[in-house]
């Protein structure tokens, strides 16, 4: 019957509402409360310089009196709540949006330094500094400077000399050996090199400017021309220059040339931009049997002369 009657006195509403609200006030004390005596606590040590201050992180500064602020006005908008008065248009609510305006501006810049600041604490809480904290791995730009650096080999000797008179036992982290990928050949025969050899000196034989113009000139073939900038002396020129010789032909017309354009096309007609193929022949060998890279190791063998022209032809046809 008790319980029967306890549930029928329902409390209305805004009895409830108050309720709640008496609640969350007394936890909020409670929490302020906590607050405050862990901030007496460290002005006290402040007030005692136990604590020094002076070099901290500003923006941590800017944001711990943002924060304090904040919660002041908090404090006094909720102090005017209780009392029942009006808090619309109180200029407490302008500083509470220009605080926290600041508090979202300052949060990225907090992330970026996250890193320095977590290291500061480690160091602040155990005294030290570990050599293997893996937060000291992280790049640092003035270890770039050699030479008003010391070297990693007497980094290395001080930090045996210290752990031996420490007498700790010496962690030595592993360092794989810097080799560089070589071409592993060892399974391919003389044969088979002398004959890669071969084939790489007769594709440069085929595609050199003596055989283009021997092509030309004994074959009834059309002519060729290529875009590549090949070693040929007709593909030296550019499309700009052709352009300018076929208008020079149809209009009879000699077009004034620039200084810089009379020097490209003197060195492009000089022996320096043509190269070896002029004065060095013995890179045709390769077409009849010869060349490659391997003969200069083999002896000499004696062979029938032929004339060069028809051995050219028999080649290229």
């Amino acid at each position: 019957m008790i319980m029967e009657v306890e549930k029928s006195r329902e409390l209305p509403p805004e009895a409830k509402e108050k309720q709640d609200l008496v609640k969350q006030v007394r936890t909020l004390l409670s929490t302020i409360s906590s607050a405050a005596k862990d901030a007496n606590t460290s002005l006290d040590n402040i007030n005692k310089q136990e604590l020094s201050v002076s070099k901290g992180i500003s923006i941590l500064d800017v944001k711990y009196q943002n924060k304090l602020m904040y919660l002041t006005n908090i404090s006094y908008l909720m102090m005017k709540r209780l009392h029942g008065k009006q808090i619309h248009g109180d200029e407490a609510i302008d500083r509470l949006v220009t605080l926290r305006t600041v508090l979202e501006r300052i949060r990225p810049l907090e992330q970026k330094l996250k890193y320095q600041i977590d290291k500061y604490i480690k160091i602040a809480t155990r005294g030290d500094t570990n050599p293997n904290d893996p937060t000291s791995f992280k790049a640092n730009p003035d270890m770039l400077m050699m030479n008003e650096e010391p070297s990693d080999d007497d980094e290395e000797e001080t930090g045996k000399k210290k752990k031996k008179d420490k007498g700790e036992v010496e962690v030595v982290v592993y360092k794989p050996p810097k080799l560089s990928s070589v071409h592993y050949d060892g399974d391919v025969s003389r044969n088979e090199k002398q004959a890669k050899s071969l084939e790489r000196a007769r594709k440069r034989a085929l595609s050199s400017n003596l055989m283009q113009e021997l092509k030309e000139e004994y074959l009834d073939r059309p002519m060729e021309y290529s875009h590549s900038s090949s070693n040929t002396l007709k593909n030296i020129m550019s499309e700009r220059e052709l352009a300018r010789q076929d208008y020079e032909e149809t209009y009879f017309t000699r077009l004034p040339l620039e200084k810089k354009s009379k020097k490209s096309k003197f060195n492009q007609l000089t022996l320096n931009s043509i190269g070896d193929q002029v004065t060095r022949f013995e890179d045709l060998s390769a077409l009849h049997g010869g060349g490659g890279e391997d003969d200069e190791d083999e002896p000499s063998k004696k062979r029938k002369r032929i004339p060069l022209i028809h051995e050219l032809l028999k080649v290229i046809t």
